[in-house]
């Protein structure tokens, strides 16, 4: 969906990574057998870490196989075995990008209210294989009804906004579940919802500067004045080391963003200390906790050009 939530591979063990590997080409195959080979498309590394923690939260482990695919036809590659947690986030992703296009098309302009209506007409197809499940694009539905509603009006809170998505995610990593499970689920869905809307308009800023675009960020920082003083060129590294002099929010403002943005992310290593993580296997609490204690923090910080 956005791909924020990704590993920091350089500190991962390599058992780790490749069971990391196994997982993303794993759900890959899953997706294209649950609701079709155009949901693939769609695959990113939020859905990786959905497929990962409800795996260690239920106790299911990855059993390995190994498949050719499309992309890699000629030698055959480690891919986590289907599962009820690849069939759950299968589904769930086909509802929740479907729901998140109509959102774009309601909400956005330009390139991205486009690109959402070329998209719209595949995604709904994909939606149709996701059976079952209508109660909880209902409630998908609701949390970003709410979330359009404030945005529409120009929310000036960073907080309330990140807070209806964050409705969104805690709703789909805890679908099915209950009671302790359930809290938790819901808890950590929260916050990382939470943390992809902040991380998100802090990388769309500069672009809704320009076009006039609904930004919390820049209403709460600039409100209804002028926005320039909220940006400058930055110097940073991009994922691949790179290094990028683009148009970013100012230092100061960055700053305060991401020391917001870590209690979120306190909350979120919180909840995840209540996960038995004896009942899963080893590599895959490993992936997780990378993912919560060191990709997410320095994926923020690439996002506001601080590395």
């Amino acid at each position: 969906m956005f791909g924020y939530i990704r590993p920091l591979v350089g500190q991962m063990l390599v058992s780790e990574n490749e069971l990391y590997r196994s997982i993303y080409c794993g759900l890959c195959r899953a997706m294209g057998q649950h609701t079709g080979c155009a949901s693939r498309l769609s695959l990113s590394y939020d859905f990786v870490f959905l497929a990962a923690f409800r795996a260690a939260l239920l106790g299911i482990p990855f059993e390995i196989e190994r498949h050719r695919c499309a992309v890699h036809p000629l030698k055959k590659r480690t891919m986590a075995k289907d599962s009820d947690v690849f069939a759950y986030t299968a589904r769930a992703a086909a509802i929740l990008n479907f729901a998140k296009l109509k959102d774009d098309i309601a909400d956005e302009s330009g390139r991205k209210r486009l690109r959402a209506k070329m998209l719209v007409p595949g995604a709904r197809a994909v939606r149709r294989r996701a059976d079952g499940m209508g109660d909880l694009e209902g409630e998908i539905t609701k949390s970003l009804t709410a979330l359009s509603a404030l945005e529409n009006e120009g929310c000036a809170s960073l907080d309330e906004t990140a807070e209806k998505f964050g409705d969104v995610l805690g709703t789909v990593f805890a679908y099915g579940l209950t009671n302790t499970e359930r809290c938790i689920a819901h808890e950590v869905g929260r916050a990382v919802g939470r943390f992809i809307y902040v991380t998100d308009a802090a990388d769309d800023a500069a672009d809704d500067a320009v076009s006039g675009q609904y930004n919390p960020i820049l209403r709460l920082y600039a409100g209804d004045g002028d926005v320039s003083s909220l940006l400058a060129k930055r110097t940073f590294s991009d994922r691949g080391g790179r290094t990028q002099t683009r148009t970013r929010l100012t230092t100061d403002i960055a700053e305060s963003i991401y020391i917001s943005a870590l209690n979120d992310l306190s909350k979120l290593q919180n909840a995840l200390e209540l996960i038995d993580f004896t009942r899963c296997q080893p590599q895959t609490a490993g992936i997780i906790k990378n993912i919560a204690y060191l990709g997410m923090p320095e994926e923020l910080r690439r996002v506001l050009a601080l590395t």
